[in-house]
């Protein structure tokens, strides 16, 4: 896979792409971008768009975004720069507000080595100082049997609180085979349709596809910091692979966003970092055969 390196155990093979070159825009984290995951050979990732297709983002896997208010981004209406935790110093284009899906110019990418050695890699990317803002980032990520961990710390040396929100995006079509009849995905209960998108069906405990799914879906729980610890689980009787993320982290959102030929669940949290102070949290993904 181009620009990426290889790490892995066993039967789980995970690929990461080197920070700035397979992914340079504004939107996702540089540091750990893992545009496939391959179990026994057979794949569970995807692309957010295809070529031709619908505008997007550039998301691919398992990546990972960084949502923050405007103090933490150092935004202001009379300045041109600002901060995106996980890309760099960026550049407005307009005096409109932030807006994920605007591709930003990337002014001063924040400085970012990545270190990969069999079956574990670690990222480091340095503090561009803005406004009094100033954070460095530690990403270890390891494959243990067939189990991807991705552990985040992230250490505030500026003078104010970071006030962030991390989620990871998942563009997911097990097999490559996207949302069809034989796709599964169960999440914890209390969720709705956010779209009321047809060709879903609703049961009580998962969320099944039809033909007649058009257009794009989104799942949102209604509680989920009522479950404890969160997690989902995407399973494709016809790939014959199912995969689960949880993580150690109080959970504060969860959608599922997707179309028929990406499905993307994504579980949110909170990771508040006071000056002089870090923090750390742990994603984990299982991948099996059914």
């Amino acid at each position: 896979m181009e620009n990426c390196v290889q790490i892995g155990r066993g039967d789980l093979k995970v690929w990461l792409a080197e920070p700035g070159k397979r992914y340079a825009r504004s939107r996702f984290d540089w540091a750990g971008f893992i545009p496939q995951a391959e179990l026994c050979g057979k794949t569970f990732c995807t692309t957010e768009s295809y070529p031709g297709g619908p505008p997007s983002t550039g998301g691919e896997g398992f990546c990972n975004e960084f949502k923050a208010d405007d103090a933490t981004m150092g935004w202001d209406e009379s300045d041109r720069f600002f901060l995106k935790p996980g890309v760099g110093m960026l550049e407005k284009i307009n005096d409109k507000p932030y807006f994920f899906f605007t591709d930003y110019k990337v002014v001063k990418p924040f400085p970012c080595t990545m270190q990969a050695n069999g079956d574990h890699a670690d990222f480091y990317s340095g503090a561009i100082p803005l406004k009094g803002i100033a954070y460095a980032m530690h990403k270890h990520i390891a494959v243990i049997d067939n189990m991807l961990l991705i552990t985040t710390t992230l250490t505030n040396e500026g003078e104010k609180p970071l006030r962030l929100r991390e989620y990871n995006h998942n563009f997911l079509s097990l097999g490559g085979y996207g949302a069809h009849s034989q796709a599964t995905l169960t999440i914890n209960k209390d969720y709705k349709n956010e779209n009321e998108t047809p060709g879903l069906i609703m049961n009580e405990d998962d969320i099944t596809f039809t033909d007649d799914l058009k257009g794009s879906f989104m799942i949102k729980c209604d509680n989920p910091v009522a479950y404890a610890p969160m997690r989902w689980e995407l399973r494709d009787g016809k790939a014959g692979l199912r995969v689960q993320e949880w993580g150690d982290f109080d959970v504060t959102d969860f959608y599922a966003w997707g179309t028929r030929r990406v499905i993307s669940p994504e579980i949110f949290g909170d990771f508040p970092v006071e000056p002089g102070k870090s923090r750390s949290w742990t994603r984990m993904w299982k991948f099996s055969p059914m």
